[in-house]
């Protein structure tokens, strides 16, 4: 493991708890309702959002690729989501105003 072995948080779906078990991670359940409930279903939601926002713009033509499609959305994302990232695009914006 890159950055080793981190406590997991679930909802307490038994697949997680038998998951980690197996891989030796510690495991804690969170309650629903609970502010990390909260904040777990909003950062999902928002994902989802963002990943059907980009399908109506950009949709996969091939349904055998639609896993390496998303993939490649999500390498993207994550990509845009890097401080070093967001200033060149905020300069080449700059620039573009500017012409």
């Amino acid at each position: 493991m890159t950055y080793g072995k981190h406590p997991v948080w679930t909802n307490g779906a038994p697949w997680y708890i038998e998951a980690c078990r197996r891989l030796g991670l510690s495991h804690y359940r969170y309650r629903f309702g609970d502010w990390l409930f909260q904040a777990v279903e909003r950062a999902i939601q928002m994902l989802k959002d963002r990943t059907e926002d980009f399908d109506d713009h950009f949709p996969c033509r091939r349904r055998e690729r639609i896993l390496d499609h998303v993939w490649r959305w999500l390498n993207l994302f994550q990509l845009f989501s890097k401080p070093e990232i967001i200033s060149i695009v905020n300069n080449i914006k700059g620039v573009m105003i500017m012409a």
